[in-house]
């Protein structure tokens, strides 16, 4: 987040990216949004940022040891995530896995779809293509209730 990012109540606005060491604009229209953040995360996050050395508006929330450029996100991967994910043999995640686990972890839960894709920055197909899997319980599910309907079919026939 930063330098370009407004600092509210309801959400974070993303107007650029950091990519590669420098900042970009976002690759499609879509990506330029306002993301939903839960009060109880924005707080911390607005907590965090007044405990920051440089905060001012334009200034990273995550910074780089510089306090000038925004910590790579490799770095943030390597110091801080998988650490923590090690211990469960998960250390080879990444942030496409936790997209993507975003995305499935919402289909789960009958979250609106559209909602995520707009969250996400993608359009619907895009979303559904890349991002949501179904689980192979789901799968079975699905799978069971088609049998349910061939064999009702069946069953009327005689």
């Amino acid at each position: 987040m930063c330098p370009a990012e407004e600092r509210s109540g309801d959400g974070i606005q993303i107007e650029s990216s950091w990519y590669k060491g420098r900042y970009e604009p976002p690759k499609t229209p879509k990506s330029e949004r306002k993301v939903g953040v839960p009060d109880e995360i924005l707080a911390r996050l607005f907590a965090w940022i007044g405990r920051l050395p440089a905060n001012a508006p334009k200034d990273c929330v995550f910074p780089s040891s510089t306090l000038v450029t925004p910590i790579w996100p490799e770095s943030v991967l390597r110091m801080y995530v998988r650490p923590k994910l090690r211990p469960f043999e998960l250390g080879w995640i990444n942030f496409a896995v936790l997209r993507r686990s975003h995305s499935t972890l919402h289909k789960q839960r009958n979250s609106d779809l559209k909602i995520i894709a707009d969250q996400q920055g993608h359009g619907m197909r895009t979303h559904l293509d890349n991002y949501v899997q179904s689980g192979v319980a789901e799968r079975k599910a699905e799978a069971s209730k088609l049998y349910a309907d061939f064999i009702g079919v069946l069953r009327k026939r005689g």
